[in-house]
């Protein structure tokens, strides 16, 4: 929480209050997102400070009421900032437990 401003952005990337959920988990990032269209406008936007998806974390659409029965179920996106590396021998030990 210290990296988010008082609108839980930074550097103009939200944190949404449904991700709080899923903090202190351990998660496989799925990708690095460098671009996006914005649908406003149809302009390509390019993150200057990437940020990841990770696997099976994408909205519900229950954290906000304008967003209930989305059906867009959107990655969230996140900050390295937000995130920690798992210990790889950890994740090999649980793997071949």
């Amino acid at each position: 929480m210290r990296t988010l401003n008082r609108d839980w952005k930074n550097r103009g990337l939200v944190f949404e209050r449904e991700m709080l959920k899923y903090c202190g988990g351990q998660f496989r990032v799925l990708g690095r997102v460098r671009r996006q269209i914005d649908e406003n406008t149809g302009r390509m936007l390019t993150f200057r400070n990437g940020c990841v998806i990770l696997d099976g974390l994408y909205c519900t659409g229950l954290g906000k009421r304008s967003r209930l029965f989305c059906p867009r179920a959107p990655y969230y996106y996140w900050r390295e900032d937000w995130l920690r590396r798992a210990d790889p021998d950890a994740c090999l030990r649980r793997v071949n437990a």
